[in-house]
């Protein structure tokens, strides 16, 4: 069976094992499908998880659904049982369902065997049959096999931690309505409470005893007593964050869980934040460090989302969550030599000590006037021989990068990730002058989400400089002195086409020597595809100018533009009425610099270039969210129903409920048509399916207890659609994640929210 099989017989088994449980409780209290967990991805077979209790992260079993799989499964059933904490895990094949221990010989032979015969897809009783032998045995192997806490690993731990944080997020952000707008502030704020739980429960000095709305300043009470510097880190914090009501019960479960493991808790608890540690840097907004040298210099590390290999961490600039976590691994690891650390490259003030410098300044927010007074006085420091003085509304990045090159010393190696628009702002030429005054550059690439890798390092390296712009092809000039600033933008930002013109004379800067050229010839090329293509390419965030602006922005901006004879035409072309049309004007244009330079304008880059990654599409936001698939409604529940205990319906549009009288419910069309069922679930299945499709026949159970059934199912998947769409659009940095959601949300084969909400029976998104 393909992928898409395979999850929706998983997601039926799901309902029987569901509706089994109702039937007769026993310790599994809800199965889910495929959660998201550490370690596991999208490549892996569909899983049941049974949990015992999902809040707390302790399961009772898995049953996985290998696809082809070389081994039969065993090294994914390995990784599922180690992430949930389990000795055991259940495969469920074309040979059949197995039962194994975890990390067994591959010649070893299954705990417990079931034939599952060809029937079974396809009659209900079978299939119930199945279920209930495959319970009795999942339950005991539970009770048989599996201690009382969960099998305490690495991986496990580092899953508790990070479901509980996810948990957790919303409820601070509740408990503190004025840090609402700042996930930020949240997530420094329990990243903190985070590492002092984690450096308590690996010295065996977890509270106990302490209410929920106690513990959260009893852990900060006894972070004093941990070292100097480690308590200064786990205490950092610029606004007081409370946690009380939800956020202080989930803390204080947690805190009972780890206490609950005892000294079998300290081995795992370095290895866990160690995978936790990029997961949370890019929760943060970090950009992935660029490859940097394989050795052991002295280096300034901004926001990283892990240390390399072998580099000498000197100075460490992060969020001050994201500090506690390696200020905390440093400490459990016993490292002798701690960095300088802080929260923002501008509070550093003495001379650095370092030979390379890597991370991002992607803080494109500008600075207010008190911000940009007090930067400017950070700038004396760094810079005590040079007035220097950047306007209010300048960003913050750019007083960061020049105080940072005038703390350093100049045989040190920088290696940046840097906005898209570092070269195309009014300070762009200025901070250029300045970097390549004291280094010299020697590449800079422009990555997929059109970040700019920029790397520089001492002048006296100066040999070669490679560009890499967004199409990937390296152009490398070979020079002994820096490219002058204009002659760097072009070279980068222009297209293959457009800069063989500019290398051979055809486009070419105004010369301030000369007189001016006519304003209309320059504003007529403007509006041309090639002068479009370079005013987008050089200012993106900028409007073409009027006509009488033309010559001082194309000078201001450095916009390069036809020779003289060339322009002079245009001038001609500008005079005649009526007004040359668009195409009449490429054709022109194409006469004099040849047809290879008629591409369209690129796309305007997004301007979001702060320090969280960019964001992307909603086509992408809907791909990962529904990459399990959409279930059709209701033909996909249909499968265990026999076909003489359906009922037919035909409608020609979306239906809405007119009249109820007892059972008898009338149900019409926006046209008038109108059919009368005898059970709620009945009109309430209709109401989904018809908003969904038009003029289809619906089938549907005749009973309305089955009918409700297929509810629950239905809306147990929609709720789980609707919180896979939430998570990507978070993970996806989207900027209004309810309007991306509910925008998305409209786009797909799923009927509105408000209807889901409104007409599916209250228990469906318990069944998740």
């Amino acid at each position: 069976m393909n992928s898409h099989i395979l999850n929706r017989f998983a997601l039926h088994l799901q309902s029987c094992f569901q509706q089994e449980f109702a039937r007769r409780p026993g310790p599994f209290r809800q199965v889910e499908l495929s959660p998201e967990l550490l370690d596991v991805n999208d490549k892996q077979p569909a899983a049941l998880v049974f949990w015992i209790n999902k809040e707390s992260f302790f399961a009772g079993a898995i049953l996985l659904f290998p696809q082809n799989a070389a081994d039969g499964g065993r090294c994914d059933g390995n990784t599922y049982a180690r992430a949930v904490g389990l000795c055991n895990y259940h495969i469920w094949s074309v040979d059949g369902i197995t039962t194994w221990r975890v990390d067994t010989p591959e010649t070893t032979e299954p705990l417990w065997s079931l034939p599952v015969p060809s029937t079974v897809l396809a009659g209900a009783e079978d299939c119930q049959s199945i279920v209930r032998q495959l319970r009795e045995e999942m339950q005991l192997r539970f009770f048989s096999a599996q201690p009382t806490l969960p099998q305490l690993s690495a991986l496990y731990l580092a899953n508790l931690l990070h479901a509980t944080f996810q948990q957790l997020l919303p409820a601070v952000q509740a408990a503190n309505p004025n840090l609402k707008s700042s996930q930020d502030q949240t997530t420094n704020s329990l990243l903190l409470k985070f590492m002092q739980l984690c450096t308590m429960a690996w010295s065996a000095n977890l509270p106990t005893g302490i209410s929920p709305d106690d513990l959260a300043d009893v852990l900060d009470l006894a972070s004093h007593e941990q070292p100097t510097a480690l308590a200064a880190t786990l205490l950092a914090r610029s606004t007081p964050v409370k946690f009380g009501g939800e956020a202080a019960r989930l803390l204080h479960k947690l805190t009972l869980q780890l206490h609950q493991f005892g000294p079998s808790l300290r081995p795992h608890i370095t290895a866990a934040v160690n995978h936790l540690w990029p997961i949370w840097a890019k929760q943060s907004g970090c950009i992935p460090l660029p490859i940097l040298p394989d050795t052991g210099i002295p280096s300034l590390l901004l926001y990283p989302d892990h240390y390399p290999t072998n580099a000498a961490v000197a100075v460490e600039v992060a969020a001050p969550g994201l500090l506690a976590v390696t200020a905390t691994l440093r400490h459990l690891q016993a490292a002798a030599d701690a960095p300088q650390q802080c929260a923002d490259p501008l509070s550093l003030v003495a001379p650095l000590n370092v030979q390379q410098v890597a991370g991002a300044l992607m803080d494109s927010r500008p600075a207010t006037v008190a911000e940009a007074h007090e930067f400017n006085a950070r700038l004396r420091i760094s810079w005590p021989n040079r007035n220097l003085a950047l306007k209010s509304g300048t960003p913050v990045w750019a007083w960061q990068l020049l105080h940072l090159i005038g703390l350093s010393p100049s045989t040190a190696r920088f290696n940046l990730f840097l906005p898209a628009d570092w070269l195309q702002t009014p300070f762009s030429e200025q901070l250029y002058l300045l970097l390549v005054e004291r280094f010299a550059l020697q590449s800079i690439i422009v990555d997929p989400r059109g970040r700019h890798q920029v790397e520089f390092a001492a002048a006296q390296e100066m040999t070669q400089l490679d560009l890499v712009p967004l199409s990937g092809i390296k152009r490398r000039i070979e020079t002994e002195s820096p490219l002058p600033y204009a002659a760097l933008r072009l070279t980068l930002l222009l297209s293959d086409p457009l800069l063989q013109l500019f290398d051979r004379g055809d486009l070419a800067l105004l010369d301030v020597t000369k007189p001016d050229p006519d304003p209309a010839a320059i504003g007529l090329f403007l509006r041309s595809t090639p002068g479009r293509t370079l005013w987008q390419l050089l200012q993106p965030k900028r409007t073409l100018p009027p006509t009488a602006r033309a010559v001082t922005d194309c000078r201001r901006h450095g916009i390069p533009l036809p020779r003289a004879e060339m322009l002079q035409a245009l001038a001609k072309l500008a005079d005649k009425r009526p007004a040359t049309t668009q195409a009449n004007l490429d054709r022109e244009i194409a006469d004099w610099l040849g047809t290879a330079c008629m591409v369209s304008p690129p796309a305007p880059m997004s301007s979001r270039t702060d320090q969280r990654p960019s964001v992307v599409d909603d086509a992408t936001i809907a791909a990962a969210a529904t990459r399990d698939g959409i279930l059709r409604f209701p033909a996909d529940f249909l499968y265990d129903i026999p076909q003489a205990e359906r009922a037919r319906f035909s409608a020609g549009g979306p239906l809405k409920i007119v009249e109820t009288f007892f059972d008898a419910i009338t149900l019409s069309t926006t046209d008038g048509a109108s059919l009368q069922v005898n059970h709620i679930n009945t009109a309430r299945a209709l109401l989904l399916a018809t908003s969904i499709k038009n003029g289809n026949e619906i089938e549907l159970p005749h009973s309305g207890r089955l009918t409700e059934s297929l509810l629950q199912r239905y809306g147990a998947h929609l709720h789980q659609l609707r919180t896979a769409l939430i998570k990507a659009a978070a993970a996806h940095h989207a900027a209004d994640v309810d309007a991306t959601v509910e925008r998305i949300w409209t786009s797909l084969p799923v009927p509105p929210w408000a209807l889901i909400t409104e007409h599916l029976p209250p228990t469906s998104s318990k069944m998740l």
